[in-house]
Formats: structure tokens, C-alpha cells, sequence
């Protein structure tokens, strides 16, 4: 699994994100009015000591704008980059004061201008990221699932179409395919399926940026109930093999054409059907769309000590906006 802790502080390059087209009248919404405000005044600390926000509004507002800022849905990569990143915050009495607000922008500019340094910069591109507050031992921390594309791309896959006879994969960790070597680091199972899944994605008409991200997860036991069929089905969500017997001779670490084909197919037919509503208690409001997906690759040892190998898969959804003055964010 491509993931890895990033504290801070790291160096960053600044873009100034409100560079208005020239002679093109501007309409903004409320949302991206309320967004733009917000970055306006972290960018040019304008944030003042004692103007104090909300837990949940300050992880809208920070989610929100770091979506319609570094966020750049058009492009594509042949390479999956997927991490995470925490900062520690403080707050008192669930409010967080206007000046921290500000240097955990800061910091969250200067983390994801690192990771794309890092990963060599060139033709990388910020595919989504979820934000979220999390609790540690007492402490308070704003934590960051993000992935990243990098790297030129062919034409996109047909959403129907099949792999190959060849496409043996590794299930995770960047091992490649099961019977050959691979260019790039970090294609696996996992990973091929991520890039398939987000070259075939339809976004709305005039989509530009999401808010209200969360994370539908499909989840597979740890261990198997009595009298399952062949684990690397009975489970279609996610691949799903143990050395348990009586299903010791099909353990296996490497994924076939067949199962590659299997999974794929059924997730994608899981999507649509998963997304949730905008708001449960006004369903009028309709459903969000799909965001993007995240494999997890999980390699463990169950309550009988049998190893086991599956994968996690996270469903993202959030709520589509236009816009007439967003920008795509170059790094």
C-alpha cells in the first residue's frame, strides 16, 4: 500500500488561485463564494486572533477549499500515488481559533507541494483528497487521504472492456505483474484497478470542483463463516484469498485475468447503487456523485493465525459544483 504519515512543516510555492479571466463577466454561488472567501483570507492572512469557527464548519471550509484549489480533475497519469498526512490541532471548547485555521492551511499547502516534489513533480496532478478530524490520546488531529496521478496516459480503457490474457498482478505493494516486471513502482492489483476505475469516471456536466466528500467503504470479514464456497469469489466485493483449509491449495498472492475481470466489473456495478444522500434528513436534495475510489491492500494473519490476503476499497462521493472562474492548478 502507497500510504505514508507526512508531518510538517515543509517548504512550499504559492499559486494565487483567484486569477480572473479576462473580459468574462464573474457569477459565483454561494458555495464558491463562501470558498473563495475563505482562501482569500488564509492566503493573505487576513485571519484575525479570536475569530473562532466551528469544528465541523472549519473541516468544511478546509476540505472544501483545498478541493476547489489544488484539485485538478482533468488530467490523467499512468501512476497511482496514494498516501496520508496528519497535523495536530488544538481547540477549545470544539472552536478553533482564526489564526490556527490559517496555519493549518498553510501547513496543508506545504505538505502536498512536498509530496509532488518528492514524487518529481513533473506532469503530477492532485486527483482528490478527503479531510477529517480524527482524535489520538487526547489529541486532536486533521487527517488527509490524498491521491495523486503522475505521468503521461494513453487513450482511456473502455469501462466494459477486459484485461488481457497477460494481466497476472500482484495484489499490492507495488510488487507488479505476477509473471513479469513492470516499469513503473507501484503498480500492483490494486492500483491497476484505481487507474481503470478514474480513467472511466463520468463527472456532471461542468463539473469543476467537490464538496462534502465521505467515504462509502466496502469491507470484507477478517474471517471466513463456515461452509464458504472459494474465498477469491464468494467475497465479489474484494479479492480475498486464505491459507485457511480446506482452502490452503487456492491461497494465493497473485490475481488472474479471470479474477482481475471478476472484481473490477462488480465494483463498478456497486457504484451507482451506493451513493449516499446529500443530506439523510432531507432527501429531496438527491444523492451525491461518485468522487473517486481508494484500494487498501490488507495482508494479516486471522483469529486461527491463517494468513490472509484482501483488499479494503473505499467508495468517495461528494457533492459536484461548477463554476466560471476555477482554475486547474499547476504545480
Amino acid at each position: 500500500m502507497l500510504a505514508g504519515l507526512v508531518l510538517l512543516p515543509f517548504g512550499s510555492c504559492k499559486k494565487e488561485p483567484f486569477a480572473e479571466m479576462e473580459g468574462q463577466k464573474v457569477e459565483m454561488d454561494e458555495t464558491e463564494r463562501k470558498v473563495k472567501d475563505f482562501i482569500a483570507k488564509v492566503e493573505k492572512r487576513k485571519m484575525k486572533s479570536g475569530e473562532e469557527f466551528e469544528k465541523e464548519e472549519s473541516l468544511w471550509l478546509l476540505e472544501a477549499s483545498g478541493n476547489y484549489v489544488y484539485v485538478n480533475h482533468q488530467e490523467e497519469g499512468e501512476e497511482i500515488i496514494r498516501g496520508e498526512c496528519s497535523f495536530p490541532v488544538t481547540f477549545q471548547n470544539d472552536k478553533i481559533d482564526g489564526l490556527v485555521l490559517s496555519e493549518v492551511w498553510a501547513d496543508i499547502a506545504d505538505t502536498l507541494h512536498s509530496i509532488a516534489t518528492q514524487a518529481s513533480g513533473e506532469d503530477i496532478h492532485l486527483k482528490f483528497m478527503d479531510m477529517d478530524w480524527e482524535n489520538l490520546d487526547g489529541q486532536d488531529f486533521l487527517k488527509i487521504e490524498y491521491t495523486f496521478v503522475r505521468g503521461q496516459t494513453s487513450a482511456p480503457w473502455s469501462v466494459n472492456a477486459d484485461w488481457g490474457p497477460d494481466a497476472y498482478w500482484w495484489f499490492a505493494m507495488g510488487w507488479g505483474m505476477c509473471y513479469d516486471t513492470v516499469c513503473c513502482a507501484g503498480k500492483d492489483a490494486s492500483t491497476e484497478m484505481t487507474r481503470r476505475v478514474m480513467m472511466n469516471m463520468g463527472y456532471p456536466q461542468n463539473h469543476k470542483y467537490f464538496t462534502d466528500l465521505e467515504y462509502v467503504p466496502l469491507i470484507n470479514p477478517i474471517d471466513l463463516p463456515p461452509n464458504s464456497p472459494d474465498p477469491n469469489y464468494c467475497y465479489f466485493n474484494t479479492f480475498y484469498s486464505t491459507s485457511q483449509p480446506p482452502f490452503g491449495s487456492t491461497h494465493h498472492l497473485c490475481l488472474s485475468p479471470t479474477e482481475m475481470n471478476y472484481h473490477y466489473h462488480k465494483i463498478v456495478s456497486l457504484i451507482p447503487g451506493l451513493k449516499p444522500l446529500v443530506d439523510p434528513q432531507n432527501p429531496g436534495l438527491g444523492h451525491k456523485v461518485f468522487a473517486g475510489i481508494v484500494f487498501v491492500p490488507v495482508h494479516t494473519l486471522n483469529s486461527n493465525g491463517y494468513e490472509v490476503v484482501s483488499h479494503t476499497v473505499l467508495l468517495l462521493y461528494g457533492i459536484s459544483h461548477g463554476s466560471s472562474t476555477w482554475i486547474p492548478y499547476g504545480w
